[in-house]
This record gives structure tokens, sequence and C-alpha cells, in this order.
């Protein structure tokens, strides 16, 4: 489970008025072990039954004849020189193609840890200030209002925050978030002009993430949806580090960005555990 930092009441508002509270903030959880792989074992061959052998009757002695009165050797001739052996023919050096060996699969690191699930209020006021025990939020209570919550599919620059109240309700329906924090590190507090030497992504940073948002593969639900992949990139500042990968009741907290972690993440946790999982936003 992540550790959690009190911060009190932290209370976030953006540009429109909408708001949001968070009782805690995630530390870095610990890492999943690697799975172990444990190859099927083969099956023994079963043994052929050796035939039984029925002894042959053994024949009755034969009474001997009279014996015959033995001859005198005639002397043998010398044997003759034999000749040289024919040599033998060598054995071939060259040996048969060795059988390849096929190697055996290698367990997949599971990327993230489990939070606590905050259940899955629906809210249709947008002016309510929605209160997490923690931030960032991988379940909770979120906006049902159209083009407010869930929020489309997209790159969302670094401009303006979006607050969970939306994309919550996308974690609800199998997408997977990449949120990066402008806030000024190690503290968690929001500035309101952020500026990147206070935290903001650079731009090699922002570029490895569309490319995640580019080339992230799609899933069976995100194609009968008519999106390219169920993956959203947004500005979240509310976080002791400086990325997180966030799906439904599933984190991973990170000061370094990969772009292979993030799809490994969605991989692995997108329309997993959330309850909507075949919903279009």
């Amino acid at each position: 489970m992540a550790g959690i930092v009190i911060v009190g009441f932290l209370v976030l508002s953006n540009a429109s008025g909408k708001a949001y509270a968070c009782d805690s903030l995630l530390t870095p959880g610990p890492s999943a072990p690697v799975p172990t792989f444990t190859p099927s074992p083969s099956p023994s061959p079963t043994p052929s039954p050796t035939p039984s052998v029925t002894p042959s009757p053994t024949p009755s002695p034969t009474p001997s004849a009279t014996p015959t009165p033995s001859l005198t050797p005639s002397p043998s001739p010398s044997p003759s020189p034999s000749a040289s052996p024919s040599a033998s023919p060598s054995a071939s050096s060259s040996t048969g193609p060795t059988p390849s060996v096929t190697p055996l699969p290698q367990p997949t690191q599971l990327v993230g840890f489990p939070v606590a699930d905050l259940g899955r209020t629906h809210i249709l006021d947008t002016s309510t200030k929605i209160e997490y025990a923690y931030c960032p939020p991988g379940s909770g209570s979120h906006f049902n209002v159209t083009n407010v919550g869930p929020i489309k599919r997209a790159f969302y620059g670094a401009d303006k925050e979006q607050v969970p109240g939306g994309w919550v309700h996308d974690l609800e329906h199998g997408y997977v978030v990449i949120a990066y924090s402008c806030a000024p590190l190690p503290g968690p507090t929001p500035v309101a002009t952020p500026t990147p030497a206070q935290g903001c992504p650079s731009g090699a940073e922002m570029a490895a993430m569309q490319q995640a948002f580019n080339t992230a593969p799609q899933a069976d639900s995100a194609k009968a949806c008519g999106d390219a992949n169920k993956l959203l990139v947004l500005r979240f500042d509310s976080m002791t580090t400086r990325f997180a990968y966030i799906a439904w009741d599933r984190v991973e907290l990170t000061n370094t960005f990969s772009v292979q972690d993030a799809i490994t993440f969605m991989e692995q946790w997108q329309d997993q555990a959330n309850p909507e999982p075949s919903i279009c936003v």
C-alpha cells in the first residue's frame, strides 16, 4: 500500500470555479514482486510392456553311438602371410543440425501499486467541491455531466490543471491517465502561474508523453467507441512526484517519465478493476 502524506485540507480551483479537496497525498508505494515463472511439467512417457518369453522344452538326451577310433591328424600347412588389413573408413566429423531451444517466457513486472477504493458517486452539480481521501485519486466521486465528466480523450496542455471530478469518471470507464505536475518539487503546494523552473515537464518530457499518447495500443473497448486508445494526458498538481500513471484503484508515482513504463501500465490496468469498462465517453 502506498504511503500517505497528511497535508490537512488542500483546496484547489481552476479558472472555471470547479474545485476539489485532498485530505492527503500519496507517496510512492512498494513495487509488486516479479512473478515467478513455473514451467508446466512434461508428462513422463509410459513404458511399453515387455513381452514374456516362454522357454522351449529341453530335448531328452540321445544315447551316444559306438565311439569311432580317432585318426591321426595330418600336419596343417603353414599359414600364408595375411594381407594388410584395409583401413576402416573414418567416422564423419560432421554432425546433424543442433536442435533449437525455445526460450522460456519471462514474467512481466506489474507496474504500480493498489490504492483504496473511494467509491464512485455521480455528482450532477458542477459547483460541488469534491473531497478525496488521497490524491491523485484512483477512484471516488465524480461529475456525471456532459463535457465536464467524463472528459474527452486528449493530450491536455499545461496551461490549465484538469480537476479529478472530470477524469476520475474516465477511470471508471477503464481509461488510464498520465498526470504531470507543474508544482515545485519536492513540496506539493500548487502555483497559480507555473513555469518550467517550477516543475512543469521539459519539452523533451512533453514530447515523450505525446509519443505514449499517440502509440498506446487500442483496446477492443476503445475501438468500439471510435477512440485510438484509452489514454489521457493531463496536468494535475496535487502529487508528491512529477508524474503519475493512474487507473481505477491503481497508481504508479515517479519523477522520471518512461514511455515504455506508461504503456506497460496501461496494457496491464486498462479495463481491469473499473466498474464500467465498455461505456463510451
